[in-house]
């Protein structure tokens, strides 16, 4: 069988399971590659309690290569450009070809979409938003 790459952008919770249930299933001929800008893994469900006090920055972030099975490869880089019909994706370090492409790359606020939002809410979507 022929060897194939599997990008994964985003390294969200559904980015790693996506890139350790691929690398558990397919053949070691294949390559499964994570591209994630963040070196650490913010637990997003645990934001409602970091913001309370109750639950310290440590406690809910780890390094993203300590969650990430054997064989995963980590590309720290932001997404910059995806270019379908060449199966290759620009990132902050370089490109990369793909066989196979999962887009996990979650959701992005938009608060300024909204006149006087950004200026009167506060959010914990974010581990920055959670933590101040």
């Amino acid at each position: 069988m022929e060897s194939r790459t599997v990008v994964i952008l985003g390294g969200g919770i559904g980015g790693m399971i996506a890139a350790n249930e691929l690398r558990r299933k397919l053949s070691r001929d294949h390559r499964v590659v994570l591209v994630e800008r963040n070196a650490e893994h913010a637990f997003a469900p645990s934001f409602l309690w970091l913001m309370t006090g109750d639950r310290e920055p440590a406690q809910i972030r780890r390094p993203l290569t300590t969650l990430l099975g054997p064989g995963v490869e980590l590309r720290h880089a932001e997404a910059q450009n995806i270019d379908l019909a060449d199966r290759k994706v620009e990132t902050s370090a370089g490109e990369l070809s793909y066989d196979y492409l999962v887009i996990a790359l979650g959701a992005e606020l938009a608060p300024d979409a909204v006149p006087g939002l950004a200026s009167t809410s506060h959010s914990f979507y974010t581990f920055e938003g959670a933590a101040k």
